[in-house]
């Protein structure tokens, strides 16, 4: 998948947000894909927020107006998983793929 869809959706065109399950088989499986949007979602974070994120701020303002907190993506009191998709998707202003390698692994 790494080498061959991931390349060719990106070719056409789609934000790809790509996990691998093998990574890390202990940890939950929601974890690392929250993980995987917030990676998605940086490089569309401006100069300011990436800085704050750098810094240790938890919260930043994506594209002036949706307030993410990356640190809880996926998580009971944070945005959901299909809100953070939905929010990569309006900053990115493409489809979004999310993908999803070596599923089998997860616990």
């Amino acid at each position: 998948m790494q080498g061959d869809l991931v390349p060719a959706l990106q070719q056409a065109g789609v934000e790809v947000a790509d996990v691998d399950m093998w990574t890390d088989t202990r940890r939950d499986p929601g974890v690392l894909i929250a993980e995987a949007i917030t990676r998605a979602l940086q490089p569309h974070l401006g100069l300011v927020a990436r800085t704050a994120r750098k810094a240790g701020a938890k919260g930043v303002k994506v594209a002036g107006a949706l307030d993410i907190d990356a640190s809880k993506i996926g998580q009971a009191d944070g945005l959901a998983l299909v809100d953070a998709l939905r929010s990569l998707q309006q900053v990115a202003g493409r489809p979004v793929a999310l993908v999803i390698d070596e599923a089998q692994h997860a616990p």
